[in-house]
């Protein structure tokens, strides 16, 4: 009997828990996803560009938005778009017409409240979308072989063009679609590797990689003079796409200036898809210019810049920023996903 009254008591308790309705954990919004990843430690920097406050013009090396050089300060090619946004109420628009110089639409400043030197880590992440103009004319065209810039990370002691460098920048190489690659050095360093990616090599050795991937079935790997697009399999560049948002995430480590010690790492995703990593640069020598060292990385500048640029090109283009966050630690990917290990290493 006492059995069976607690076999019964059982059956009771199995009952009502299985009454008790259960609901699948509820999806972050994307506002509340950043707001996550804006709040995490060691986020330095957040920047939703959906303040009125982001888009008043600035003058010389304020942080925020800037007219291009020679232009009034209030003749700025920067718009707060609220049609167009990764979250938030809006995104940071420039407008390109091809009348425009090499500063073709200013830029967005934002400083980083502390520097990076020697033996230091900092990680950037921001969004950004190219329109069909934008994203698939060749820039080339209008002169000395330029090229889309995306983001600069600098110190300010020296400005934009320096060894205190990295930028992001995107070329056609007289082929359909825009390839990003970086760059240092005002352009004399690129971040390229051996065919193998285990050692950074001069801008004129060949043969070399524009892109590296993670490993040989990740990631992309465009070879110098092989710009065939790939899908982030470990084959084939990154061709940006038109109309998409797409998400950069970097880490950049310093070594010890003037070493060949520094590690410069990035990964980008397409409209919220899985982290692949196009930049895997190790054993890399970065310098500040034999400067005082507060001329570290400490500013990321958004524009889309030309060196170079001619008249010439659509009758206007148009490319938009959302997200940016500056961390000394990991950021989290958006939508939850995955970030890259930070912790693994090819070893040559």
């Amino acid at each position: 009997m006492r059995n069976t009254f607690r076999n019964s008591l059982l059956l009771v308790a199995v009952a009502i828990i299985a009454a008790v309705p259960t609901y699948p954990a509820r999806a972050l919004t994307p506002e509340e996803d950043f707001a996550a990843r804006c709040n995490a430690a060691g986020v330095i920097v957040c920047e939703g560009f959906d303040l009125a406050a982001a888009y008043i013009p600035q003058v010389s090396d304020t942080p925020g938005l800037h007219a291009p050089s020679g232009a009034l300060p209030t003749a700025v090619m920067g718009f707060q778009d609220i049609s167009v946004k990764a979250s938030g109420a809006s995104s940071l628009r420039f407008d390109i017409l091809p009348s425009a110089p090499a500063d073709v639409a200013g830029n967005f400043i934002a400083a980083f409240g502390q520097s990076f030197g020697q033996n230091s880590t900092f990680y950037v992440q921001f969004q950004q979308m190219m329109d069909t103009p934008m994203a698939t004319f060749d820039w080339g065209t209008t002169g000395n072989g330029t090229a889309p810039k995306s983001a600069i990370f600098y110190g300010l002691a020296a400005g934009t063009c320096q060894a205190v460098e990295l930028t992001t920048v995107s070329y056609a190489y007289a082929q359909p679609g825009n390839r990003p690659t970086m760059y240092t050095n005002c352009g004399s360093s690129g971040m390229e590797t051996n065919l193998a990616g285990t050692s950074w090599t001069c801008p004129t050795c060949l043969p070399k990689l524009i892109q590296q991937p993670a490993s040989a079935t990740d990631g992309y790997s465009c070879q110098y003079g092989s710009y065939a697009g790939g899908t982030g399999n470990g084959t084939g560049c990154f061709i940006r796409p038109a109309n998409k948002w797409v998400t950069f995430y970097y880490k950049v480590h310093i070594g010890t200036w003037g070493s060949a010690n520094s590690t410069v790492d990035a990964w980008l995703a397409v409209d919220g898809g899985a982290y692949k990593q196009w930049i895997k640069v190790p054993n890399m020598t970065l310098s500040n210019d034999n400067q005082a060292q507060d001329n570290n990385y400490s500013r990321v500048m958004l524009t889309p810049y030309m060196t170079g640029k001619g008249a010439g090109g659509p009758p206007i283009a148009h490319t938009w920023y959302d997200e940016l966050i500056v961390s000394t630690q990991p950021i989290a990917a958006p939508g939850g996903k995955l970030s890259p290990p930070t912790n693994l290493r090819l070893t040559p």
